[in-house]
């Protein structure tokens, strides 16, 4: 078996804890070979979701440019302790009722 996990949150995502190097670093500890970075960003009128829902639990859009250059930093500094698969997000896209 592969060891890898295709779904970890930082702390882009308000609900989670520690950046993306700290799960880097926590992801090579446990033995994990691969990786994704998938934190939540959810458009306000794509779900019935209250506002205050979304501001818990999805990062801001103009955090993706830096998003996304953590991303490529941490993929530079580990890449050879842990393939951390590039730009990804947990996407919620729905449409409205």
């Amino acid at each position: 078996m592969f060891p890898v996990d295709y779904h970890i949150h930082t702390n882009y995502t308000p609900h989670a804890v520690g950046t993306i190097k700290d799960c880097c670093e926590g992801a090579v500890k446990s033995g994990l070979k691969e990786i994704a970075i998938t934190d939540h960003l959810t458009f306000p009128g794509f779900e019935n979701v209250p506002m205050n829902t979304i501001k818990l639990a999805s990062m801001k859009i103009d955090q993706i440019p830096t998003y996304f250059k953590d991303i490529e930093e941490a993929r530079k500094q580990f890449r050879r302790k842990i393939k951390l698969v590039q730009k990804s997000i947990t996407l919620k896209v729905q449409k409205q009722k």
